[in-house]
């Protein structure tokens, strides 16, 4: 726990770290926009800083993600944790776990306002609780790996009352989403990578082609290929917990995204 760390990479064989700002010392993701970097912190919600000057950012404001009209407030410190922002014009969006997917507006920038929850979002009369690993936001649609839901796709055009319009369910809780073009890409902690086919009206789940030995934690599409980071899985065997699996980077063939296949 070292919060936000600034480093000069005009070489990037050498980058050296010129200002250490701990003021907030739970910080799991960030964005860059402008001379704005924005801050998913995991006590403290969304913490937004200038940086025109990059080696001396200042901080602007900040605004916790907990919605307590639905929670107790007893329970903040346990439930808060932002892991990662996105930011689209006037609108910043934070997956905050058990919190779920929190939206902001963002326009006046030294005080942001929460719209929603995803935990507000009612599907019927029954409040959603969501678990918000990670998302993408595309248009007016938000695509959401959920730990207790897997993949969720709510319509955000009217980003204080977000509606779903579907949650489909793999095996094993999503971890993290990836889309390019018609598909989505789920890294889970079973199967390990599932992917399902957008139409206009309808979403497909396609059979699994593989299993991935580990814990699909994360990831990243460039190209034709998907990068999956994968670690240990654990297991109790005489009582004792053992790690399984094989840990590192997966590299996925997704050119034919209907059948996808494991390279290295």
């Amino acid at each position: 726990m070292g919060g936000l760390e600034i480093f000069n990479i005009s070489n990037p064989k050498k980058p050296e770290l010129v200002k250490i700002f701990n003021y907030h010392t739970d910080l799991q993701g960030l964005y860059v926009k402008g001379n704005y970097l924005y801050a998913a912190d995991k006590k403290d919600g969304l913490i937004i800083f200038d940086i025109s000057n990059p080696e001396n950012p200042l901080e602007i404001s900040s605004k916790k993600t907990l919605n307590l009209k639905l929670l107790p407030k007893k329970l903040e410190k346990t439930l808060n944790d932002a892991v990662s922002v996105y930011i689209s014009n006037n609108t910043a969006y934070i997956a905050d776990r058990q919190n779920g997917f929190t939206i902001f507006d963002i326009s006046n920038i030294e005080k942001p306002k929460v719209l929603s929850n995803y935990v507000d979002v009612k599907e019927n009369n029954n409040v959603i609780l969501g678990y918000t690993n990670n998302f993408i936001v595309e248009d007016n649609k938000a695509y959401i790996a959920d730990g207790y839901k897997d993949l969720v796709i709510l319509d955000i055009s009217n980003k204080s009352k977000p509606k779903i319009l579907s949650i489909n369910r793999v095996s094993g809780r999503t971890m993290d989403v990836a889309k390019k073009g018609n598909y989505i890409f789920l890294v889970t902690d079973d199967v390990g990578f599932e992917t399902f086919k957008l139409s206009d009206s309808t979403i497909s789940h396609l059979p699994p082609k593989f299993r991935i030995n580990g814990f699909a934690k994360d990831i990243e599409i460039n190209g034709d290929y998907a990068y999956v980071s994968v670690d240990w899985k654990y297991t109790v065997l005489k009582k004792q917990t053992i790690p399984v699996g094989k840990p590192g980077i997966y590299v996925i063939n997704i050119k034919d995204k209907n059948n996808p296949f494991i390279e290295k």
